[in-house]
């Protein structure tokens, strides 16, 4: 990802991923309704559009998506060849009985979900988290740009904070997301 590279974000949302990647976080807005419109994300995907970011249930609004909307995504995304970053981080916060939860990864997969263990289990102070998806795109496609730690026959990787140095990551983060 160069700095030119453009990460598509729902506003309002968190903490801007596409920063911490070296990409440009580009915003789709989703007010009144919180809801993922077609119309809405084509109106920000450019040629210099390499990713999708979906935060489902979203972080500020609890926003949920619909399985129609997923699906959207699915569509614009293939047709468009761009990868798709599924942040469930708070996918165990959906309370309705009955409902079964679409997630982005079985639908698509050129797909990288995020999810962590802090939030839903109450560990505060704790950073624990995974990533999941192919293993081209995850290992692969990390080795590059983050020093990675593969243990010989194991199915997990340690990634190094870019730069080296914690404080400065997330302090970068929070100076993209104002």
């Amino acid at each position: 990802m160069f700095l030119s590279d453009r990460v598509m974000h729902m506003r309002p949302s968190g903490v801007t991923g596409g920063l911490l990647l070296g990409g440009k976080p580009v915003f789709m807005d989703t007010y009144p309704d919180f809801s993922l419109k077609e119309e809405a994300l084509r109106s920000v995907i450019t040629d210099k559009t390499k990713i999708i970011l979906v935060n489902s249930p979203n972080n500020p609004t609890g926003m949920v998506n619909s399985k129609e909307e997923l699906d959207m995504v699915v569509r614009v995304a293939k047709e468009k060849n761009l990868l798709v970053f599924s942040d469930d981080i708070y996918d165990k916060f959906v309370y309705e009985n009955g409902t079964e939860r679409t997630y982005l990864g079985q639908l698509y997969d050129k797909t990288i979900t995020f999810g962590g263990f802090s939030k839903t289990w109450g560990m505060t102070g704790w950073r624990i988290g995974y990533v999941a998806g192919p293993k081209d795109l995850i290992h692969e496609g990390l080795k590059d740009k983050y020093h990675v730690v593969k243990p010989d026959g194991a199915y997990f990787i340690f990634p190094e904070v870019p730069g080296g140095n914690g404080d400065k990551f997330v302090e970068k983060a929070w100076q993209g997301a104002k």
